[in-house]
């Protein structure tokens, strides 16, 4: 009896001194959902007291989209809205572009234009949300117009917001017209009271195409971007960086060196003063953007534009690929999908990244319907100093599949954020018959995923740290991670639940996430995840 006592005190000590490390969880109440197709879709943006989420779903001519605002002190909903702009009949249309926050005004705007039969223009505007997700039709607020006579054919319209929210810039790219050059209208506006700041006609030296690729910029100061796609053959395009000095109204393009790559997924980010730097990935010509070979890193001021590449690195590819190859510098790593791209202040970035495939199976005697199976394998994080050179990066090997029947359900990607300069990943061991009994005591005694992380978990959930030097705060143990103990033991978890990756939010000193109801999904709680 001593010595089975003395045993089960070990145990006892062992727990709690795993749960000691286990971060700390704050979770809002559960709420409701009557579709599951209007999951959250994203994160918009959040202000000193909330955080902001959109969610939509339908088709785009009756497409219904929502505004959610959760109390960051309780994670609690506060309110679920519709902000559906779109309206009227085909002579007289409002068709609704994007949601973007503003920090400067702690408002949503959702963008927009207006195209009409009888005045045969389109109108790019917008409508202002309120604190309690208000808006009325009155109130919409008009910008730039131009020439449309068909509204099959009335051009495209595209928005962008500052990183401090005052600047909105405004991207009109006018009908097609095959016999003329490409011609766009750039205008910036000032989000306090919409008044305009410059406004440009500018035509392209470059014939017009159905297909533009144009992405709109603007930097705190109202310096307007634009990084354009030209297509130059199938799956080749050339890039250039247009800028528009808001203070002298100079317009200038450059070319950029790609060294014979493609551009791949990118971000832009702010970077000290009001500079924009774009950071992304390359991947070789005649491959796909999931075969990158290394980082691009472009400089963006109101009168230049300068960029640098560096190829990946040897320490990274030697985890999926052979020396020889390394040596012969095809470093492309097939099948390494981008997640996102996390700069803080300094302009330093972590770029997240995993291993990848999916496929389909048409299901047997049914109409047009499959199963989905996924195979989650490597995750990998890098840094780069805030010049684009690269730092390090971090392999967590990996490799666990699962077949879903409902393509929503996909939940074995990781969740991420970097607090204080450490990068944290959470990820969920899917495969249920090691995950019953996925970690054990330093005592040997085997504990269950309900003994660890609640009785409503359908799957073991863990994380691993990396410091500022990429060095995992776990390496060596199991998973080189550690389970994130009462994950779902909050009295508020009343079913079965799991996490979904793709709608983390890093916040200041902490990771929001989102669980639903499995695996009906019309149900779900956020909370914040605060590391030790």
């Amino acid at each position: 009896m001593i010595l089975r006592s003395l045993s089960l005190a070990t145990i006892a000590l062992t727990s709690t001194a795993l749960f000691a490390q286990s971060p700390s969880y704050t979770w809002g109440q559960e709420a409701k959902i009557e579709n599951a197709e209007l999951r959250i879709d994203r994160y918009i943006g959040h202000d000193d007291g909330a955080i902001y989420a959109i969610r939509e779903s339908g088709p785009v001519s009756n497409r219904e989209v929502r505004l959610l605002k959760f109390n960051t002190k309780t994670y609690n909903l506060e309110f679920d809205k519709n902000i559906n702009t779109s309206s009227g009949y085909m002579g007289d249309s409002y068709s609704q572009n994007d949601v973007l926050f503003s920090r400067s005004l702690g408002k949503t705007i959702v963008t927009g234009w207006h195209w009409s039969k009888e005045e045969q223009k389109v109108t790019a505007g917008l409508h202002v949300v309120g604190a309690t997700g208000v808006w009325n039709d009155a109130d919409r607020v008009n910008l730039i117009d131009y020439k449309a006579e068909k509204l099959l054919r009335s051009g495209n319209v595209e928005y962008n917001i500052s990183e401090d929210g005052t600047k909105l810039i405004v991207l009109c790219e006018k009908p097609t017209n095959k016999e003329l050059n490409e011609r766009i209208r750039l205008a910036v506006y000032n989000t306090s009271n919409w008044e305009v700041m410059w406004d440009k006609e500018i035509e392209f030296a470059l014939p017009d195409a159905n297909f533009k690729r144009n992405a709109p910029f603007v930097d705190n100061d109202g310096n307007g971007y634009i990084v354009k796609k030209n297509k130059v053959k199938m799956n080749n395009f050339a890039v250039q960086v247009y800028c528009m000095n808001a203070a002298t109204q100079e317009w200038k393009n450059f070319d950029i060196n790609l060294w014979e790559n493609q551009l791949g997924d990118y971000r832009v980010i702010q970077k000290g003063g009001n500079n924009l730097k774009l950071v992304g990935l390359t991947y070789p010509n005649g491959k796909s953007t999931s075969s990158p070979n290394g980082f691009i890193s472009i400089d963006m001021t109101a009168s230049d534009a300068k960029a640098t590449r560096t190829p990946f690195e040897k320490d990274l590819c030697i985890n999926f690929m052979s020396e020889k190859r390394i040596a012969k510098g095809k470093v492309n790593i097939e099948g390494l999908r981008f997640r996102d791209i996390i700069a803080n202040e300094n302009g330093e970035t972590w770029f997240f990244m995993e291993k990848y495939t999916e496929s389909k199976t048409a299901i047997e005697g049914s109409m047009g319907q499959y199963t989905y199976t996924r195979n989650y394998k490597d995750m990998v994080v890098i840094k780069l100093d805030a010049e684009g050179k690269y730092q390090w990066s971090s392999v967590v090997k990996r490799q666990q599949n699962r077949t879903y029947k409902d393509q929503a359900q996909d939940y074995g990607h990781y969740q991420f954020g970097v607090i204080n300069g450490k990068a944290y990943v959470i990820w969920s061991l899917l495969n249920q018959e090691s995950s019953l009994y996925a970690w054990k005591t330093n005592a040997g005694a085997k504990m269950k995923t309900p003994e660890v992380f609640g009785s409503n978990a359908q799957f073991s959930i863990f994380y691993y740290e990396l410091d500022e030097n990429g060095k995992n705060r776990f390496e060596g143990k199991k998973f080189n991670s550690m389970p994130m103990g009462k994950f779902y033991k909050d009295p508020g978890f009343i079913n079965p639940m799991v996490t979904i990756p793709g709608l983390c939010y890093p916040l200041e000193d902490r990771i929001i996430v989102y669980t639903e109801l499995y695996p009906s999904r019309l149900r779900y709680r956020i909370g914040a995840v605060t590391f030790q």
